[in-house]
């Protein structure tokens, strides 16, 4: 399909409702891409509020879009993983099992399918333990006192790992 074709079914910047992957096609009637401030893009509905699609197919169909109608979209930085972050994962460990951060910084432990929580031996500095039985869900700490911290899974004792705070 040429541009100046593309140009009158769709909108500058504008994607209608047949251009969405599947999944979001059932919760959308029409929308906008727009760029954020820490890179990628997001949906916007019509009426107003923001809906986050599967990040990689949106951002594709809105480069592609893009190209094809000479938009200038910002290019979508490749997904980073957040460096601070513990996984209580399924198969029943911690990882990393030891992670170093710097004073003031937030760890995010992030919990899969299976049951965890997390407590903190017993220290100057130690962040409250994270009780309870988490699953499906991400919850924070923030480290402020440079030490090395261990932390165990009540639910599976085996599971252990180690969190190192440098000043």
């Amino acid at each position: 399909m040429g541009s100046s074709v593309a140009r009158a079914l769709v909108p500058k910047n504008h994607l209608a409702r047949s251009y969405l992957p599947q999944p979001c096609r059932q919760s959308v009637a029409s929308t906008r891409v727009l760029p954020l401030a820490r890179g990628g893009c997001a949906e916007a509905l019509s009426i107003g509020t923001v809906e986050t699609p599967p990040r990689q197919s949106i951002c594709k169909i809105a480069s592609l879009l893009g190209a094809a109608l000479g938009s200038s979209l910002p290019a979508t930085p490749p997904l980073v993983p957040d460096t601070r972050t513990i996984t209580a994962s399924a198969s029943l460990a911690f990882a990393p099992a030891t992670l170093t951060v710097s004073a003031g910084d937030t760890v995010t432990f992030a919990f899969q399918s299976v049951s965890h929580n997390v407590f903190f031996d017993a220290q100057t500095g130690t962040p409250a333990n994270i009780e309870g039985s988490n699953t499906n869900t991400s919850i924070a700490r923030v480290f402020t006192t440079a030490g090395t911290y261990h932390y165990t899974c009540h639910i599976h004792p085996f599971m252990e790992g180690t969190v190192v705070v440098t000043e």
